[in-house]
């Protein structure tokens, strides 16, 4: 999970597998579809839930740095673009 979204901006975003609507689509939008729970839309009523993103920003996937108790992953020591700058849950910046 802590690879899941600069890995969707690297292979897919990066290489116009898909653009930025696809993406938001394909992890937020259709899982809460899926879960039948009022998410995964900006829209008048739903909850604010939201990510800044710095696209462009790259990082090294190295184990020492996953809070996770799971450190295996097939990405470790490759290059990722896309950091997630802020988190904004129900409005409130966290």
């Amino acid at each position: 999970m802590e690879t899941e979204f600069a890995v969707a901006i690297t292979e897919l975003i990066v290489t116009g597998i898909l653009n930025w609507s696809q993406l938001a689509e394909k992890m937020a939008l259709n899982p809460a579809e899926i879960l039948k729970i009022n998410k995964g839309t900006l829209s008048i009523g739903a909850p604010a839930d939201l990510i800044i993103v710095d696209a462009d920003k790259e990082w090294l996937v190295e184990k020492s740095a996953f809070v996770s108790k799971s450190k295996n992953s097939p990405f470790l020591q490759r290059t990722l673009k896309g950091v997630v700058e802020y988190t904004i849950k129900n409005g409130i910046y966290c």
